[in-house]
């Protein structure tokens, strides 16, 4: 794939993600605005509810993740059949790792009224431990990918996953409120 192509394609996954709202943000802003707000809001009262609507959520990202990945990384039959089922067991790891950072997110937003330096400590391991573990889990498949694949095709995996990353954090950054 040359460099205009890819260009191309990165757009394309700006594009599509920045249409994708960032909810979880929007629905830890309703947990802690509910009591201050007259909009009619989405009916999230429990951790329960709240895991339901991400579960709703996660399927339609995915299904938009995986058309991303899939133009970004330009794979062959041969190589879409050794890579694919490489990427399950990578983003299965990956949710895992997904759905700490919402705890640490769904927590901020219980304790930001009451934020002590205790809890932001708590917070602020919890999400160096989970950015570890990314690295980690990034490190793994990328040696995982280039004994398969190979390095450059690894390589274009994870530079593609660092930019949709990216444009995720940078989203959730721009609705998560700073600590006081």
């Amino acid at each position: 794939m040359g460099r205009t192509a890819l260009c191309q394609v990165m757009k394309n996954i700006c594009d599509r993600l920045i249409l994708i709202p960032c909810a979880l943000a929007s629905v830890i802003l309703f947990f802690q605005t509910q009591a201050y707000s007259t909009v009619e809001e989405p009916v999230v009262e429990t951790k329960a509810d709240m895991d339901a609507y991400i579960a709703l959520l996660r399927e339609d990202f995915e299904v938009v993740k995986i058309d991303l990945i899939t133009d970004a990384m330009g794979l062959k039959a041969d190589e879409a059949a050794i890579f694919w089922p490489i990427y399950e067991t990578y983003e299965t790891e990956r949710q895992a790792l997904v759905d700490l950072r919402f705890g640490v997110i769904f927590d901020f937003a219980q304790t930001i009224d009451e934020m002590t330096d205790e809890i932001a400590a708590d917070l602020a391991e919890r999400s160096f431990a989970i950015e570890r573990g990314r690295t980690d889990l990034k490190e793994k498949y990328f040696k995982i990918l280039s004994e398969k694949l190979g390095t450059r095709m690894a390589a274009r995996f994870i530079q593609a996953e660092g930019q949709l990353e990216a444009l995720v954090n940078f989203r959730l950054a721009s609705e998560v409120p700073l600590i006081d």
